[in-house]
C-alpha cells in the first residue's frame, strides 16, 4: 500500500516537473531573436535572472504553505483565509499614513520591509496566540474570527488609504 501510494506520488511530482521545465524553456525562448546575438544575449540577460526568481519564490510560497497547513493541522487553510494578506496592507497602510509618506521608513524599501515584518509579525503572533487560546484550539472559529478580521484590517487600511490620499 505504502509503495503504491509512495509510486504514484513520485509519477505526479515527475509530471509537475516537466511542466515546470516546459513553461520555463517557453519563457526563456517564446519571441527571442535567434537570429541576432546581440539580441538573444540581451533577452536571457532579462529572463533568466527574473525565471530563477520565479522558482525561489514559488519554492518558498509552496514551502511556507506546507508549514503553515502542517502547524495548524488543516490544509484548507491559506494565510489569507486568517486576514494575514489585510493585516499586513494594514501595518504597511498605518506606517505610511502616520510616519508620513515622505518619512524615511516610507521612502526606504529595505527599512520600510524591516519594520512591516517586525510590526506584523508581533501583531500576528499576539492576536492568533490569543485567539487560538481562547477557542481552546478550535482551527474552524479561529477561521471565522480571522475571516472577520480579514474585512475589518481590509476596511481600516482602506479609509487610512483613503483620508491620507486626500490630504
Amino acid at each position: 500500500m505504502h509503495s503504491a501510494v509512495h509510486k504514484t506520488n513520485s509519477r505526479k511530482l515527475l509530471v509537475l516537473g516537466i511542466l515546470v521545465a516546459a513553461a520555463a524553456i517557453a519563457y526563456l525562448f517564446v519571441d527571442v531573436s535567434f537570429s541576432n546575438e546581440r539580441l538573444f544575449r540581451y533577452a536571457m540577460k532579462i529572463r533568466i535572472p527574473k525565471l530563477m526568481v520565479m522558482l525561489v519564490a514559488s519554492a518558498a510560497i509552496g514551502g511556507a504553505t506546507i508549514v503553515f497547513q502542517t502547524i495548524i493541522h488543516n490544509t484548507i487553510v491559506t494565510p489569507c483565509l486568517l486576514g494575514m494578506n489585510s493585516l499586513y496592507t494594514l501595518i504597511h497602510t498605518a506606517v505610511v499614513f502616520f510616519a508620513g509618506s515622505g518619512s524615511f521608513l516610507a521612502v526606504n524599501a529595505n527599512v520600510s520591509f524591516v519594520v512591516d515584518l517586525f510590526l506584523m509579525s508581533t501583531t500576528a503572533v499576539l492576536v492568533y496566540s490569543y485567539l487560538f487560546k481562547k477557542t481552546n484550539y478550535n482551527v474552524l472559529y479561529v477561521l471565522l474570527i480571522g475571516t472577520g478580521f480579514d474585512f475589518v484590517f481590509r476596511k481600516h487600511s482602506e479609509y487610512a488609504y483613503k483620508n491620507h490620499g486626500s490630504q
